[in-house]
């Protein structure tokens, strides 16, 4: 009972030391990720997460995602091992890309350092955690895969993976997916801090040449660009959805992956979580679909209880995680 998978880099993984330099994939920055949505899963089905950052959790009386991925008083219930035969990006020590200002943008500067590519095995063993528990991180692996990413800095286009076993796809079978969704159990409790229910997920094609590593962020920062200028009349709602470095930091709430291939289709991936707490929230996201829709008229779009989503609009969390994400029809 463990999960055992190879997962190949689309767009290179980010995992920093304490230097801020990505020497290799650590199994720290893969922890900290699958906690992040661990507990976003947690709390779209209604049960209390903790903020790990605040939290007063100890031992067995803690919250669901403590029990299992450890807190004060309580180890981890699973084992993770990461084999690293990634190499580094090829690209300089701190690459510089600036927009091109031929559509009357301001000259932006991004600034990357080089991730790591290639192929890493990962394997989960359990310590303490049952199989219902197991199967509920797969599941979130999976729905990483689809729609989101992995490791530090996603919201730079880092991340983006394939799953892949000595059968090719990784895919799970309807028990695994079923006893992982009876692990997530159902509330009625809802919550500001990301809450699966208030995510969207979307995914573009896109035409052109992206042979050129600078093509592919490009594409990626000109979309970040004008999704901040969405918002630029209000900067309060600008900050709290885009982020910002002045005064109180805030991270960003929507994350943009770089160009990349899969099946030698190009393919960028959108998503993130606008908190029920954002007002006229419904019109934010709908400023957003808009948005991203003007890069590609053929959207794909996962979002909870909602009219935009391509696949149907699902009113309960089990059915939108299975037939919306997985795309496993019950």
């Amino acid at each position: 009972m463990t999960i055992s998978v190879k997962l190949q880099t689309l767009t290179p993984f980010w995992t920093g030391n304490v230097g801020k330099i990505c020497d290799r994939v650590r199994e720290t920055g893969i922890i900290g990720s699958l906690r992040w949505w661990y507990e976003a899963f947690v709390r779209g089905f209604g049960v209390y997460a903790c903020d790990p950052t605040h939290s007063d959790c100890q031992g067995f009386s803690s919250c669901k995602v403590c029990k299992l991925f450890g807190c004060n008083g309580l180890s981890r219930g699973f084992d993770i091992r990461v084999e690293d035969s990634t190499h580094p990006e090829k690209i300089v020590d701190q690459q510089v890309v600036a927009l091109p200002n031929d559509k009357g943008r301001r000259r932006s500067k991004w600034y990357f350092s080089p991730g790591h590519e290639g192929l890493l095995d990962l394997k989960i063993t359990p310590t303490r955690c049952n199989e219902e528990e197991l199967n509920g991180l797969k599941i979130v692996l999976k729905i990483l895969e689809l729609w989101g990413a992995i490791g530090s800095r996603t919201h730079l286009g880092y991340g983006v993976f394939q799953c892949i076993n000595e059968g090719g796809e990784y895919n799970l079978s309807t028990e695994e997916i079923e006893s992982g969704l009876a692990n997530f159990e159902s509330g009625n409790r809802t919550s500001n801090l990301p809450d699966l229910k208030f995510f969207f997920f979307s995914k573009l094609k896109l035409d052109g040449d992206f042979t050129n590593c600078i093509k592919r962020l490009e594409n990626s920062l000109e979309l970040r660009y004008d999704l901040r200028q969405l918002f630029r009349e209000d900067n309060k709602l600008r900050y709290d959805i885009m982020g910002t470095i002045r005064g109180e930091r805030r991270g960003s709430k929507i994350f943009i992956s770089r160009v990349y291939q899969v099946r030698e289709i190009n393919e960028m991936r959108v998503w993130g979580w606008i908190p029920q707490a954002i007002e006229n929230r419904s019109e934010v996201v709908d400023r957003i679909y808009e948005k991203i829709s003007e890069f590609d008229q053929n959207l794909e779009w996962r979002e909870f209880d909602s009219k935009r989503d391509k696949y149907g609009k699902a009113s309960d969390v089990p059915t939108f995680v299975k037939e919306n994400l997985l795309e496993v029809q019950i």
